[in-house]
């Protein structure tokens, strides 16, 4: 009996008497922004290595030289400085941000934080030179 007059005191106390109750309250007093929000999102920036459009990958290098690879589809959002481009639109050396959900790295949302320059471009991969032939050995002539 006391537990009972215990608890009764105590929910009593923490139940404010002037109150609404929450009935009251409509679905308009909840903001828009709370009820669009994106879900919680990860995010990584680094600068573009490669972006290959046939399966869908971006490749990123990170402080430290890590690399990292994302995948996008059809329904990553593609932004730079608040105007919509393609992933053919990034190239090497970029710097981009990625937003994605969860530990599945497919990117959702792609902001180019800075274009790289011309001058940033990768060097030309060289052909593959002819190995050296092999010395012959010295004559000895007799």
């Amino acid at each position: 009996m006391l537990k009972q007059l215990i608890f009764s005191a105590i929910l009593l106390v923490q139940t404010p008497l002037w109150a609404d109750p929450p009935a009251a309250q409509t679905p308009a007093a909840v903001p828009a922004a709370a009820v669009a929000a994106d879900p919680a999102m990860n995010e990584m920036s680094g600068s573009v290595l490669s972006v290959d459009s046939d399966s869908q990958a971006i490749r990123l290098t990170l402080d430290g030289g890590y690399s990292v690879e994302f995948s996008y589809d059809s329904q990553t959002l593609v932004r730079n400085g608040g105007h919509d481009i393609t992933v053919k639109d990034l190239g090497y050396g970029d710097q981009v941000t990625i937003r994605y959900i969860g530990k599945d790295l497919v990117a959702r949302k792609i902001e180019r934080t800075h274009k790289a320059s011309a001058a940033g471009l990768p060097p030309p991969v060289a052909p593959a030179a002819a190995p050296a032939p092999a010395p012959t050995p010295p004559t000895v002539s007799q």
